[in-house]
């Protein structure tokens, strides 16, 4: 299973650029060098004996992943994938520390037997209140060339998809 995640930032540009400065993350020792890092907002306590663990359950992801970022006519994207979909718990701590920012976190999960097939889920934040949820199986088209996600078509909505993540 793995998940393609985006999120959108919309709101006071002044804050979401300030937010977008925060969110980078370079460790030399790590050579990992990204655009968005959840360890920025929601700082990993030192001497644990399962970071791992405590990224999952503190961040809604098991690792730190290299994210694209994006912007476009004031339209700020964040792009990973990731073997989790539900960086819920993370999203909520960094709406609260930015108000003035709506967050939209879109996923598509792919666990089934065809590529093709997967749930999406929808998410909007603000100021450490989760404001919208929605979740569906979708059929998606992906580009030939380079796999990313052209578009999708709703298969069925339903409640239990909520409730099962």
């Amino acid at each position: 299973m793995y998940s393609h995640n985006s999120l959108l930032l919309e709101g006071d540009q002044v804050e979401i650029q300030e937010f977008v400065e925060r969110a980078k993350y370079r460790n030399k020792e790590e050579a990992l060098t990204t655009d968005f890092s959840f360890r920025k907002f929601i700082p990993v306590p030192k001497g644990l004996s399962n970071e791992w663990e405590w990224c999952k359950d503190n961040w809604g992801v098991d690792w730190e992943n290299i994210v694209y970022y994006n912007a476009q006519k004031q339209t700020y994207y964040f792009n990973y994938d990731e073997s989790l979909a539900s960086a819920i718990q993370g999203f909520l701590v960094m709406s609260k520390q930015s108000p003035q920012i709506k967050f939209t976190f879109e996923y598509f999960n792919f666990d089934f037997e065809d590529e093709n097939l997967a749930v999406r889920g929808k998410t909007e934040f603000r100021d450490g209140v989760m404001i919208s949820e929605e979740k569906s199986r979708v059929r998606v088209i992906k580009c030939s060339c380079c796999d990313n996600i052209k578009s999708y078509e709703k298969i069925e909505q339903s409640e239990d998809l909520i409730d099962a993540s």
